[in-house]
């Protein structure tokens, strides 16, 4: 399984370069893809690489620990014969979090569709960091006890699933949230 950047996340190079989608590798979203409460994201399916195949997930975007997720609304243009998408997310603070399919379960994405997150809506994404410099993610130790409620952002992420997707096909959508920005 490899994990993909969506085509808003961009990265700065040295040299002062901004390379954007795929040959990207960082968090930072064009400021002209979020506005407080709201994210677009959008993906193409590469020939080759990260998000190509079966398995892969496509990193959609990254809330606040605190956020709230209101709603996540997916459009497919139809991503190939027997193609599904699950919307999930990574908590680098606790893998124990961690689960593909925490949103929305797979669902056909082989033909256009508008589909739609309706699971474990308007619940907290992350565990509230307990300000403890003995948490994982928040200790002068990387390695440091204390149950892994850091405070970093937590990632969403779309899996494909069902079959290999069609190089050039896409699918975008907008997650709604409350609480604050990162």
């Amino acid at each position: 399984m490899a994990i993909a950047l969506d085509d808003q996340l961009t990265a700065p190079q040295l040299g002062g370069v901004a390379a954007a989608g795929l040959a990207g590798a960082s968090a930072q979203i064009s400021a002209s893809e979020k506005e407080h409460g709201k994210l677009r994201f959008s993906f193409t399916i590469p020939a080759a690489g990260a998000g190509s195949a079966q398995g892969d997930q496509v990193r959609i975007g990254d809330l606040n620990v605190f956020a709230r997720l209101v709603r996540i609304r997916l459009y497919t243009a139809g991503l190939g014969a027997g193609v599904t998408l699950s919307l999930g997310k990574i908590d680098p603070n606790n893998a124990a979090n961690t689960d593909p399919v925490h949103y929305m379960p797979a669902l056909d994405a082989s033909v256009a569709a508008i589909l739609e997150a309706d699971t474990n809506i308007l619940e907290q994404v992350g565990a509230s960091p307990t300000g403890a410099v003995t948490d994982t993610g928040d200790g002068i130790s990387s390695s440091a006890p204390g149950g892994g409620y850091g405070n970093a952002p937590i990632r969403l992420v779309a899996t494909i699933g069902g079959g290999a997707p069609t190089a050039g096909a896409t699918f975008q959508g907008l997650i709604e949230f409350m609480g604050p920005d990162l």
